[in-house]
């Protein structure tokens, strides 16, 4: 099985940052932002790191490329640890041997190492839609329930079973029409996904399902802004 990560810690002070401010006004439409990069955070629980940047790796962006599992661990998992608001960690030397990190830590790696110039929350249904159209991928954290672990068929992922973990994702489109769906990429490797994506490591879920998980179970979304 997979490791899942910490991936939740909040200061209330990140409300400050929200997308809608750098948001303009725009009619629903299908965008999906494509990506050359399939990472693999193997058994280590570093989704946050892998899946930020995976973020930064994905269309329009395009940063980072030359980040793999080594540059994921060293330059942005561990660091991340050190200043996250959780005991202990992987790193070496750690005192406390801990997995995971922080959403939030993790954003601040990258900025402390250039990667992005700030990054924004998503607080409501109609940011985050909008964010994912005009803005790009958005990093997200959420609970991770037993029928997300393997695509059914179509490549769907349903919120439903047991939660088993938080664990981070980002989002790398949205798909408009009478039944709206967004994509997420995972960071387990290319043979994770469902058939319907040719095992490219993402999957699809329905927007209400996707809603649960961000604003009923209180889970996080992070846009990333970068100087192109």
């Amino acid at each position: 099985m997979r490791r899942l990560d910490l991936a939740f810690e909040y200061p209330e002070s990140n409300r400050d940052y929200d997308i809608s401010t750098v948001l303009t006004a725009s009619a629903p439409r299908t965008q999906v932002w494509p990506s050359d990069i399939i990472l693999d955070q193997e058994s280590e629980g570093a989704c946050a790191a892998f899946s930020g940047i995976g973020a930064l790796q994905c269309a329009p962006t395009r940063k980072a490329l030359d980040y793999g599992f080594n540059e994921c661990i060293h330059d942005v998992y561990w660091p991340a640890q050190h200043i996250d608001a959780f005991p202990g960690g992987a790193y070496p030397g750690a005192e406390t041997v801990m997995s995971g990190t922080s959403l939030n830590a993790v954003a601040r790696v990258l900025k402390q190492r250039g990667l992005i110039d700030s990054y924004r929350w998503s607080f409501t249904r109609d940011d985050f839609r909008r964010g994912i159209i005009e803005h790009g991928p958005a990093h997200i954290g959420v609970h991770m329930y037993e029928y997300m672990y393997r695509p059914g068929a179509g490549g769907w992922i349903r919120p439903e079973g047991r939660v088993v973990g938080g664990h981070a994702m980002y989002v790398a489109g949205y798909v408009h029409g009478r039944k709206p769906y967004y994509i997420i990429q995972n960071s387990w490797g290319r043979n994770w996904g469902g058939w319907w994506f040719k095992h490219r490591g993402r999957c699809r879920i329905k927007e209400d399902d996707l809603f649960k998980l961000l604003f009923d179970d209180r889970g996080q979304a992070c846009f990333y802004t970068t100087k192109q």
